[in-house]
């Protein structure tokens, strides 16, 4: 049975680094083609925090863990 209980672990996990993978990779095609006057746009909030386009990027290319909340906001608001 525990052989099972890992499996599913470890295909959970595996959809879960998928799915982050996919919407940073959205986040540097769009980020790309965003204007450099627009980059200090604010874009979400997060911990009352506003949140750049350029904080957004320095935090989604360092993999922090703030980087995944911006990711699913920005997932939800369709910027991504």
């Amino acid at each position: 049975m525990s052989g099972k209980i890992a499996f599913i672990r470890q295909k959970t996990y595996n959809y879960a680094m998928e799915k982050d993978k996919n919407q940073k990779e959205r986040f540097l095609k769009i980020y790309a083609n965003i204007p450099m006057g627009l980059r200090s746009e604010i874009i979400c909030v997060v911990e009352d925090k506003s949140v750049s386009w350029n904080v957004a990027f320095v935090e989604i290319d360092q993999d922090t863990p703030i980087s995944k909340i911006i990711l699913e906001k920005l997932n939800k608001l369709n910027l991504i």
